[in-house]
């Protein structure tokens, strides 16, 4: 499992560039290039950690590879030790660097690197050197490297860039991993050397960092000193562009359905749909880096593997995302064992008064950590602690989560707020595609104006939407719900239901990320801001507007469970809900039987489409369904696998529940009929494995059939 694992790697090639940091790059590159002054330059990128600027550094020197004019020279500081060390072998891997790129001139090289030489054969024997005199001798810099000798190897270096018309540009990386005397040494290196003709850096390192270790050398205690010593030597201070933020989502999504593909972990419907809903709306807002969203990928790979048996699946992951994205919250849930596992648990008070005021002072806290992680991110975060712990509802409205029926579900799901899987989610010890924002204003406002042509979309979806952007889409459309009037918050998901057909043709095989998600929060999304007296009326549209059955049903599933992930006021009353389940079964009803052999073949929902059907119309799913087994041989097959879910080794499998969901739509005696009529050798003679996938499901329904 741990083959999935995979470092933080830099990208090295335009290719790999999914934060568009390539033209960056390029202009530094051709800045460099094109400078016509002979004097030196220094150039500061500033970053945090793990925001990409190695993958920049090596951006730039890709697009400097095959210009003759240019030598170019990776340093790096880490491989020695002392202040010593980084200036002698800086100028030896020069000169080699410099040796590898010139045709002639190679005795004034070979000249250059014997005067440093024995400067590093001295550092070698001083390294063998131990006890005090070896410290002693260390120390002696100036002895090491005098400024004679340094303006010598300086004018031979001058001399021969000129005589070669290249220059040379440096490039150091990861300046603010090292120990604070070496970040001094390479500070001192540059300054040292910054006014050699021909040259040009290009540093790399975190200045918050960089800053306060400079501050500490000399013995100051803010940051000033340190920041003043910098921008006495960095000419081009640069700011590393930000990672665009629809980028950074896209890459969030492919990272975890990675995951989920190589872990094979199958989350159910509702699962997947509360997950996607958490780590966008609630965690995403924390996600700054690339690599914030690779730490996540890798700790999951190497959790999952040892406890996957041992917890919930989806709980498992959005308490991960917790402890990479929001660490504070973490630490606070860890802590809070018993406060979050059983608030308002009235045995542990004497009074119904004194429970009240516990309970107070639990919601207190609670909302105060929040506050103090981020004040305008608390109430996604407080739906994501309702989510795992749905106890603590208690203590937001007058509804409890916390019975004993409650508490045996939670247990045997081994969910996180069950008391006895709890210590388990923390007992272990590891702690390109987009779309243009210019394309969507013109969808919103074709809405808005009732310019909205479903065929015309229809070829722009087929056209410019990919399974690899549809999800930036709604992504996108998701953040300009609140910017929406009643008309767009209307129209907007009856268009989208009218492309339903389209939305289905790009909705990869995919657990997370998929097409579908995306699709039904938007909608979602713009039914929660409508006016409550418009919403029926758009809901009823949307389903018999919508161009594709399975996506109008599995909307409306997803519908209903937007209170669960919300904890908001029921967006339709029962009634109301009533009565769009029932107009989803008249649009089933008035379909499904007008559909050829090969549209009812393509339907993966068949079952559940005919299961909804027959809630409503009951006589006319079950003649249906009659009719088609008299008419189809292949359409029972077709219809038992529709009700199964797959297995991870691909074989599907008619369990007992299976079997008394079927048998609640139709008469069991007939399917038996049919399928000894339709098989010519009696299935139940032969063994499992010498049958089809087809055959194993039909024979397991006469299993179960004759007990």
């Amino acid at each position: 499992m741990t083959n999935y694992i995979r470092p933080t790697a830099p990208i090295k090639e335009r290719n790999q560039d999914i934060f568009n940091r390539y033209d960056f790059s390029k202009r530094i590159a051709e800045s460099i290039a094109s400078r016509k002054d002979e004097s030196s330059i220094v150039i500061g990128i500033n970053a945090e950690w793990g925001d990409g600027k190695t993958s920049v550094l090596n951006l730039i020197n890709q697009n400097l590879r095959g210009n003759p004019n240019i030598v170019r020279l990776k340093f790096n500081p880490w491989r020695f030790g002392s202040e010593e060390e980084i200036l002698a072998n800086f100028f030896n891997d020069l000169a080699n660097a410099i040796g590898a790129s010139v045709q002639d001139n190679k005795d004034l090289v070979r000249e250059m690197v014997n005067k440093v030489e024995p400067l590093l054969k001295a550092l070698g024997k001083l390294q063998a050197t131990a006890g005090a005199v070896g410290n002693v001798l260390m120390t002696g810099t100036k002895l090491l490297f005098p400024k004679k000798e340094l303006e010598e190897v300086r004018d031979k270096v001058e001399r021969l860039l000129e005589e070669e018309e290249i220059r040379v540009v440096v490039f150091i990386d990861d300046i603010d991993r090292l120990e604070k005397n070496e970040i001094h040494a390479v500070f001192r290196l540059v300054r040292l050397t910054a006014d050699f003709k021909f040259t040009a850096y290009v540093l790399a390192f975190d200045k918050q960092i960089v800053t306060s270790a400079l501050a500490d050398k000399f013995g100051h205690t803010d940051s000033l000193s340190g920041e003043s010593f910098i921008d006495k030597i960095i000419q081009v201070p640069l700011e590393l562009p930000k990672v665009v933020e629809h980028d950074l989502h896209q890459y969030l999504l492919d990272e975890i359905d990675s995951l989920l593909t190589f872990l094979n972990i199958n989350l159910t419907a509702e699962d997947a749909d509360d997950f996607y809903f958490h780590i966008t709306d609630s965690l995403s807002p924390f996600i700054t880096r690339p690599s914030q969203v690779k730490l996540y990928s890798n700790t999951l790979t190497f959790s999952v593997p040892i406890i996957r048996t041992e917890v919930n699946m989806r709980d498992l992951m959005l308490i991960e995302g917790v402890r990479i994205f929001v660490p504070a919250l973490y630490d606070f849930i860890k802590t809070n064992r018993n406060q979050f596992l059983f608030p308002g648990a009235a045995a542990s008070f004497t009074t119904k008064k004194n429970m009240n005021k516990a309970n107070n002072a639990w919601k207190t806290e609670i909302d105060r950590c929040l506050q103090e992680i981020s004040p305008q991110k608390t109430e996604g975060l407080l739906k994501l602690l309702m989510t795992l712990f749905p106890q603590i509802e208690t203590l937001y409205s007058n509804k409890s989560r916390y019975d004993l029926t409650s508490a045996k579900s939670w247990a045997k799901n081994k969910r996180i707020c069950s008391a006895e899987h709890f210590d388990r989610y923390f007992s272990y010890a590891i702690t390109k595609g987009s779309v243009s924002d210019l394309t969507i204003d013109h969808l919103i406002n074709d809405v808005r104006e009732n310019k909205f042509d479903p065929g015309a979309y229809a070829a722009w979806f087929e056209n410019e939407i990919t399974a690899a952007n549809i999800s930036t889409l709604f992504y996108k459309l998701r953040r300009r719900v609140y910017k929406f009037d009643d008309q767009q918050l209307e129209n907007l998901p009856i268009a989208l239901a009218q492309l339903s057909h389209e939305v289905k043709g790009k909705n990869e095989d995919r657990t997370l990320g998929n097409a579908y998600w995306g699709a039904f929060h938007f909608i979602s999304d713009c039914l929660e801001h409508l006016n409550e007296n418009q919403r029926l009326p758009t809901v009823k549209k949307i389903i018999e507007q919508a161009s594709n059955l399975e996506f109008a049903l599995e909307w409306l599933n997803s519908f209903k469970g937007r209170v669960r992930q919300t904890y908001t006021a029921e967006l339709l009353s029962e009634e109301e809900m009533n009565q769009a389940n029932r107009i989803l079964a008249e649009k089933i009803r008035d379909t499904l039987p007008k559909m050829d052999r090969n549209e009812l073949a393509k339907l993966t929902l068949l079952y559940h489409l005919v299961e909804h059907w027959h809630q409503y119309f009951k006589n006319d799913a079950e003649n249906f369904i009659i009719n088609q087994l008299n008419t189809d041989k292949l359409f029972l097959a077709e219809f038992l696998k529709s009700s199964v879910t797959e297995t991870s080794n691909q074989e599907y499998y008619l369990s007992e529940d299976n079997f008394d969901a079927v048998i609640s739509l139709v008469d069991p005696l007939l399917i038996a009929q049919h399928i000894k009529e339709k098989n010519d050798v009696s299935l139940q003679d032969k063994n499992r494995k010498e049958l089809s996938a087809t055959e194993k499901l039909l024979k397991d329904f006469l299993i179960h059939y004759n007990k």
